[in-house]
């Protein structure tokens, strides 16, 4: 606001709300016979745990005190006679400014201990019958270190992570507005910095209100802390909670034989996979695997176990070897979850063989459903293997157990030991190895006449007696 007045009337701002104020400037020509008053071009002020300064109000924290001021230095235009500089407020002559100089330090002393207070002192230059003098300036002292504001509570929304802090500033607006909440923070003390700065919501009396959006921290793990401020460096904590922003999918590998997998190898038995996941942030597990391809197009989803290094292999499933490696290869798709909701895929392309796995020329039959012999006697179709040795080197004898398994794509039923197993269908048999260990030797025949293509089977010993 501009407003110009005639001289001997006063101009006054009404403001019920905050304070205001203003600075009155003259323009008046001196005769060239009248003498120049003292004019103050600037002040330095010393004290004793700062060091100089020259600003027109000073705000002395818990750092600065206790403390006192020691000296004070004016500048001025230089005149042809002496000049005094005099400290108004407690009313002695703090030095002298002779003819042609410009400037003199002198004694000043005042001291500020801890608490809160305010004092203005007031200081002009005039000459040494007072009839010519400057305009005043004024330092004024605020110091603060006991009125510390307090967070009372806050207000947490889980739902769109926001949080309104509520927090009560003591002696708030003293010394015309300088002594006010300054900020509100959230801390980390894990890594000792500052997340986020609120925002100021309302403010009523001595009591604020601060508002903060959580989605704003980025990912990690955090222990949170409010700290307010005030306009004095006094601040207070109040702990938040423990807090965990993860965005990312868990982690996904594939091993062999304890070495990485790689895509497109050859895998020998699924009980020497693992699978490994892993998340920064987060306890994550495996949520689902999923085996497809292979020579009879599977889809199949497995079962898997979670092994003390914390790893995971796939339950076996019933497998057909990869027969060509170029087409029959499998595919695993493992997914991953963590305790954020993130999810993750990752899959792998490999052929597939069982362990000792013994692979025999296809066996070509009639078309009928019975049991043919050559004129020797022998089957005309029969499965044969040599003997069998369990883990520790020795013979397998005696009645076995074994498992055959059609696969889905045949053309027709087998019938083996008089079960007949139907494309697709798993059937336990017996096998008798006899007492000294025989070979394996079983006859083997279409489960229906007429039907003319071929049918896949494997037989597997789940364990060998």
């Amino acid at each position: 606001i501009k407003q110009s007045t005639p001289v001997g009337t006063s101009f006054t701002i009404h403001n019920g709300y905050q304070y205001g104020g203003g600075n009155a400037s003259y323009n008046v020509k001196l005769s060239s016979i009248a003498p120049k008053s003292p004019s103050i071009k600037s002040y330095s002020a010393n004290f004793s745990t700062i060091g100089d300064f020259s600003a027109g109000t000073m705000k002395f924290t818990n750092i600065d005190l206790p403390g006192e001021y020691q000296s004070i230095t004016v500048f001025v235009d230089p005149r042809d006679y002496v000049q005094s500089f005099y400290n108004l407020t407690q009313g002695y002559e703090v030095c002298t400014i002779e003819p042609g100089e410009s400037s003199c330090t002198g004694p000043f002393s005042y001291a500020i201990n801890k608490g809160n207070g305010y004092i203005a002192h007031y200081f002009i230059v005039r000459n040494q019958d007072k009839t010519l003098t400057s305009n005043q300036f004024e330092i004024r002292s605020i110091w603060n270190t006991d009125l510390i504001p307090k967070i009372t509570g806050y207000d947490y929304k889980e739902e769109n992570k926001s949080v309104l802090v509520y927090v009560t500033q003591p002696g708030n607006g003293n010394w015309r507005d300088v002594l006010m909440l300054s900020k509100l923070e959230i801390l980390d003390t894990i890594s000792n910095t500052v997340l986020l700065t609120g925002t100021k919501a309302a403010m009523s009396g001595e009591d604020y209100t601060y508002a903060f959006d959580l989605s704003a921290i980025p990912e990690g793990k955090y222990d949170l802390t409010f700290r307010a401020t005030d306009t004095f460096n006094n601040s207070s904590q109040l702990p938040f909670r423990s807090l965990i922003i993860d965005n990312s999918p868990p982690s996904i590998s594939f091993s062999y034989e304890g070495k990485p997998l790689l895509s497109e190898s050859t895998v020998y038995g699924l009980e020497n996979i693992s699978v490994a996941v892993s998340d920064a942030l987060s306890k994550s597990k495996i949520s689902q695997m999923v085996l497809q391809g292979g020579p009879a197009s599977d889809d199949v989803e497995l079962g898997f176990t979670h092994n003390t290094d914390g790893s995971y292999t796939p339950l076996y499933p019933r497998l057909f070897p990869s027969l060509d490696e170029k087409t029959d290869k499998y595919t695993l798709v493992v997914k991953a979850i963590d305790d954020a909701g993130n999810e993750s895929s990752k899959s792998i392309r490999f052929a597939y063989y069982p362990k000792n796995l013994i692979v025999l020329d296809k066996l070509n039959t009639l078309a009928v459903n019975k049991p043919l012999n050559l004129s020797s006697g022998e089957p005309l179709a029969v499965l044969k293997a040599s003997q069998l040795r369990r883990n520790d080197g020795s013979l397998a004898k005696g009645v076995q157990t074994a498992l055959i398994t059609v696969r889905g794509d045949s053309a027709f039923p087998i019938s083996v030991i008089g079960n007949l197993v139907s494309p697709g269908e798993t059937k336990e048999i017996q096998i008798d190895l006899g007492s000294v260990g025989n070979d394996v030797v079983v006859p083997i025949f279409p489960g229906v006449s007429g039907v003319v293509g071929a049918s896949g089977f494997i037989v597997e010993f789940p364990q060998l007696k």
